[in-house]
């Protein structure tokens, strides 16, 4: 048993009393002026992924965000903002995710099907997806 003890001491001394903890990454002082920062990516909210956009720092809201959704990428055109991203559909026929795409915060679904699908990045064009 004493040796139990002084190798777990022993260890404790090496690594150190404190644990190393996750460390927030810092925000700019200072956006870029009269510019805007978009980032499209995950939230984990209740530990289902949760699509996001983020304006400037900031969480802006996308209609429909329900769990098991995902955001891939953000694209501006004039002032309209388009986030691409899939949502985790269990119950539908055409299978397990439907692709969809929100512009302004507004969801439209434009692919329902199985795991074949993939998008990666939305385009837009003279207000055409």
């Amino acid at each position: 048993m004493k040796k139990v003890f002084c190798l777990l001491f022993a260890g404790m001394f090496i690594c150190g009393c404190e644990p190393k903890l996750p460390v927030e990454p810092e925000k700019p002082e200072e956006w870029p002026k009269g510019q805007n920062v978009y980032v499209a990516g995950v939230e984990s909210v209740q530990g289902y992924p949760t699509a996001r956009v983020w304006k400037n720092g900031e969480i802006q809201p996308l209609a429909g965000g329900n769990y098991a959704d995902e955001a891939f990428s953000v694209f501006v055109s004039n002032e309209d903002v388009y986030v691409l991203g899939k949502e985790w559909l269990a119950a539908s026929k055409y299978g397990p995710w439907a692709f969809k795409y929100w512009k302004n915060g507004k969801a439209v679904i434009f692919a329902e099907g199985g795991t074949t699908l993939s998008c990666n990045s939305i385009f837009v064009s003279n207000g055409t997806v």
